[in-house]
């Protein structure tokens, strides 16, 4: 009797060594960022338009995001010509640096408006 008690014993060590392996092996790795996550680098595209219009604040995201709705092309061109929007090519390379509902402040990384930073509709990354 005293063998088989050895034996589960050892078996349930065994196991147990095996368990926290594998616990720790989850907690170490990390899983890949969404392009939308705080921190992740992404690119810009949205709809196949050649330009991503950036918003300089959640003020003129709202009011773009109105104009948009609208098909009102004259306010958007107002928010363009008044720098409260302005627009980056396709593909362009961002980091996500804040984030609220449905919106994400990026800083841009390449190109003219290298070091901009401003709000784009969380589709828009990718």
């Amino acid at each position: 009797m005293q063998k088989g008690c050895t034996i589960a014993g050892i078996i349930g060590i065994v196991l147990a060594l095996i368990l926290v392996v594998s616990c720790m092996t989850c907690l170490n790795s990390k899983p890949e960022p969404k392009p939308s996550d705080i921190g992740a680098t992404s690119t810009l595209s949205f709809a196949g338009d050649p330009d991503v219009l950036i918003e300089v604040s959640t003020n003129s995201f709202d009011s773009m995001s109105k104009a948009l709705i609208a098909k009102d092309w004259m306010g958007l061109k107002q928010l363009l010509d008044a720098g409260l929007v302005y627009s980056v090519p396709d593909g362009t390379k961002v980091l996500v640096i804040d984030s609220e509902y449905g919106k994400r402040k990026i800083r841009v990384l390449e190109g003219e408006s290298t070091g901009r930073d401003g709000w784009v509709v969380m589709e828009a990354l990718k």
